[in-house]
């Protein structure tokens, strides 16, 4: 990535857990593109919730009545 990254190599880097791990420039170029891509920042909104969720739902006892909830959650945010 010598440029500002495509959204393709944001969403790859998004959905592959490394840009969390992206040090230094490489890491202002992706929240510079975050800052005129209004659908990649969404993109990675969405997956960090669903992380959340998931992680909750692991951590409950009850999960089937869990799972309703956060997947109700879940679908009203991306709606």
């Amino acid at each position: 990535m010598l440029g500002m990254p495509s959204c393709r190599e944001v969403t790859r880097l998004v959905a592959s857990g490394e840009i969390e791990t992206l040090r230094g420039f490489k890491r202002f170029l992706v929240r510079a593109h975050y800052l005129i891509c209004r659908y990649c920042t969404r993109y990675a909104r969405e997956i960090r919730l669903i992380g959340r969720a998931f992680k909750a739902a692991a951590d409950s006892r009850d999960l089937s009545a869990q799972a309703g909830r956060l997947t109700g959650r879940i679908l009203s945010r991306l709606n």
